[in-house]
């Protein structure tokens, strides 16, 4: 009985993270402006359609895509609430859910970043000019986070060390910042 459980929550877990990913890729390829008319970020928008009938309600403020970021909350909230019920048959309330679902998002955000620096380094050494959809998206990802740590530190005899700058910050941020967010939010609800 307990490995039937076992598999229901991996494939709900799988499934939830799957459309929670690709809003998360959504509201990032809005953000930082990604070509709308990419290959990858047409098949994103395609996937997450479902969000179009929340649009309507929701619409953007300031810039920003209220409803992808409201569905990515609530797509996390009822992840855990649905694995928590679960494994131990009762859901969290809805401030605990709301708060560990933040803290998950930003987890799931500063991992998004992580991967998607090393991809771009891997590609800048095995294809320096490329030109393909998925090259161009990584560009449009992960440049607003670079550039600013060239600023700081420019390329030296040809070498860009701008990814390791910022890929020791996002490991800082995942590692110590987010648990010691965790424990203020715990310490402030229990």
């Amino acid at each position: 009985m307990e490995t039937m459980n076992d598999i229901g929550q991996l494939v709900v877990r799988t499934l939830f993270d799957v459309a929670i990913i690709l809003v998360l890729l959504r509201l990032l390829l809005q953000l930082f402006r990604a070509d709308f008319y990419n290959p990858i970020s047409q098949a994103v928008v395609r996937a997450t359609s479902f969000l179009d009938p929340l649009r309507k309600v929701l619409g953007a403020r300031g810039g920003l895509d209220l409803t992808t970021l409201v569905a990515l909350v609530v797509l996390k909230m009822a992840q855990l609430a649905v694995l928590y019920a679960m494994a131990h048959g009762v859901t969290p309330g809805p401030v605990f859910l709301l708060a560990t679902s933040g803290l998950s998002l930003v987890s799931l955000l500063l991992k998004v970043f992580f991967w998607s620096i090393i991809a771009s380094v891997v590609v800048s050494w095995l294809a320096p000019d490329g030109r393909s959809p998925a090259t161009q998206l990584l560009w449009s990802l992960t440049e607003p986070l670079l550039a600013p740590a060239r600023r700081l530190l420019p390329p030296l005899g040809g070498l860009d060390f701008s990814p390791i700058i910022v890929l020791l910050l996002i490991n800082i941020l995942d590692d110590y910042g987010v648990p010691a967010l965790a424990g203020l939010v715990q310490r402030a609800l229990f």
